[in-house]
């Protein structure tokens, strides 16, 4: 049988370093409460005001900095954190959606995002629809968006889970559509 060798240079080790520190400030911003979420308005020009908001996740450092999400998502993609982190942004969209009112503001709902790697996990409906109950959240009011990419792997699982939230109330919507990997039959 053949054997086979790994080398591992110093470039791999310092992204194995790199990789590790950010999984570490991903589990502390969660751990701590430094996972902090912003809301861009999204503008109808149909309707000429603002009728939704899209929910971006940051982490801010101990030392005040905000951290973009092209820097710790792929990590926490990877590692799988990215499913606390992700009901962690669920929970606090839900909380800020109810404390301010955004529906009499004339916001018909929030977007979040969900990872391919959320929509895979046998348990988000439940997780989701549980947070809506606990904080009374009309689920008209959350449209949770996902990627072609989410779309492509185990579709089953990603379509169960989509079923059960939209018999909730959820919608959903595609994001990165035409980006190649689409089939608009399915």
């Amino acid at each position: 049988s053949a054997s086979k060798v790994l080398v591992f240079d110093s470039t791999c080790i310092d992204r194995i370093s790199e990789n590790n520190r950010i999984s570490a400030m991903i589990v502390d911003a969660i751990r701590e409460d430094r996972v902090e979420v912003f809301y861009q308005p999204i503008y109808s020009t149909e309707h000429k005001l603002y009728t939704s908001a899209e929910a971006l996740v940051r982490i801010r450092e101990k030392d005040g900095k905000l951290i973009m999400p092209g820097v710790f998502i792929p990590v926490a993609e990877k590692t799988g954190l990215i499913i606390e982190l992700g009901k962690v942004v669920f929970r606090k969209a839900c909380i800020f959606l109810k404390e301010n009112n955004l529906i009499e503001k004339g916001i018909k709902y929030l977007e979040i995002n969900l990872s391919a790697v959320q929509c895979v996990k046998e348990e988000l409906a439940e997780q989701y629809i549980g947070i809506m109950e606990e904080l009374k959240i009309d689920p008209k009011t959350i449209n949770l968006e996902i990627t072609e990419s989410a779309a492509l792997s185990s579709k089953e699982i990603l379509l169960k889970n989509m079923n059960r939230l939209i018999e909730y109330g959820v919608e959903f919507s595609l994001d990165d559509f035409g980006t190649g990997y689409s089939n608009l039959n399915y």
